[in-house]
């Protein structure tokens, strides 16, 4: 097992009168597993899905009709359309995020 140590957030902290100094950081300590370095990746995971900032109409056109669009929801307004194993969520007509669901 190895381990590696990060130093997170070491800012100095000044008085306004800049009369004292004080570091402060907090140290995080990650394991890592012999032979689990890499996330595992399934067939679904490597398939070509779209990208963040892709435009609605360039999705439409390289992956064709959703099974489902579902409406608009909040502000700013996010659509989901759902394809045969993941579902791709649109912030106005730009691709957010793409989710892989099987």
């Amino acid at each position: 097992m190895k381990r590696c140590m990060l130093l997170l957030a070491a800012l100095p902290l000044v008085s306004l009168a800049g009369e004292e100094t004080v570091t402060r950081g907090d140290t995080l300590i990650v394991e890592e597993m012999q032979g689990e370095s890499q996330p595992r990746r399934t067939r679904e995971a490597t398939r070509p899905v779209p990208v963040r900032g892709q435009a609605m109409a360039n999705v439409r056109n390289v992956f064709g009709e959703p099974a489902q669009e579902h409406a608009p929801v909040g502000d700013p307004p996010i659509t989901r359309w759902d394809y045969d194993g993941y579902s791709v969520f649109f912030e106005y007509d730009k691709v957010l995020h793409t989710v892989i669901t099987e």
